[in-house]
């Protein structure tokens, strides 16, 4: 893998904040990078994975782990949920790593 001048700054942010997005076109390499992060990975491209993610979710999000959500872009009803598990747990950093193609459908969703 090709060491990322972003990593330290991933780092602040998820220790800063309780969830972090990062956002670029395909293939730039977001998700070979998102998971030297965490193990807790969801392509949401992926039917499965949005199966598994549900299935799991109240478990995983009270993990300790970074949760990082792949294509979100292409699970819009995820937001709300990933809110209402930040508003949970308002001090817990680092929880959700949210990686997507830039979209106008995916920046309404992450402000």
């Amino acid at each position: 893998m090709i060491k990322r001048k972003i990593t330290n700054k991933i780092t602040s942010y998820l220790n800063k904040f309780p969830a972090v997005a990062l956002l670029g076109p395909r293939q730039s390499g977001k998700t070979t990078l998102a998971k030297t992060f965490s193990t807790s990975y969801y392509d949401l491209e992926v039917e499965q994975e949005k199966l598994r993610l549900d299935v799991q979710w109240d478990r995983i999000t009270q993990s300790d782990h970074c949760i990082i959500l792949d294509e979100a872009q292409s699970y819009p009803e995820i937001f709300p949920r990933i809110r209402n598990a930040i508003d949970n747990q308002r001090n817990t950093m680092g929880r959700f790593m949210i990686l997507g193609s830039v979209s106008p459908g995916l920046i309404i969703q992450v402000s």
